[in-house]
């Protein structure tokens, strides 16, 4: 991998339902691979859709990341 690896930017938008009953929402997670499968470093992001802040973020080396206790 070593310089194929570059900085990315994994941006999570939160979409609010309409809904009072609907399910909330408590973590995500996922990983992060390019099209050879080969895993990638990066940052994963929460934004709020309504003013675009960051709600919660975190860094990852090897292509897994989770946000929890949201």
């Amino acid at each position: 991998m070593g310089n194929t690896l570059r900085n990315i930017g994994i941006i999570i938008f939160l979409i609010s339902g309409y809904n009072s009953q609907a399910q909330t929402i408590s973590s995500i997670s996922g990983n992060v691979v390019n099209a050879k499968n080969e895993v990638l470093l990066g940052n994963a992001l929460l934004i709020s859709p309504i003013d675009s802040t960051i709600i919660k973020g975190t860094s990852f080396l090897e292509g897994r990341f989770e946000l929890m206790n949201l």
